[in-house]
């Protein structure tokens, strides 16, 4: 499985799923591990002491936090990994 870069709805953001699975989102940095093109980097704190992580998916070094949304169509709360 590998990890990508999808546009989180019409925001203009970006967020991680999975190849497999484009409706599947991972929310915590531990499930990027199973993914064969993900290395995954040292904890940082931001100025907004959100936990951010430096990760690498196929040599792009990229930094993800964990953060709720709600999805502006339905109301379902989402928990997803978004690229800072």
């Amino acid at each position: 499985m590998k990890a990508i870069i999808n546009p989180l709805w019409n925001t203009g953001r970006k967020m991680i799923s999975f190849d497999t699975d484009e409706l599947h989102f991972p929310s915590k940095i531990s499930e990027l591990k199973q993914c064969e093109n993900v290395i995954i980097c040292e904890k940082t704190k931001a100025n907004n002491c959100r936990n951010i992580r430096h990760i690498i998916i196929d040599d792009k070094k990229l930094q993800v936090s964990s953060v709720r949304l709600n999805h502006p169509t339905n109301n379902i709360i989402f928990q997803i990994l978004e690229i800072n």
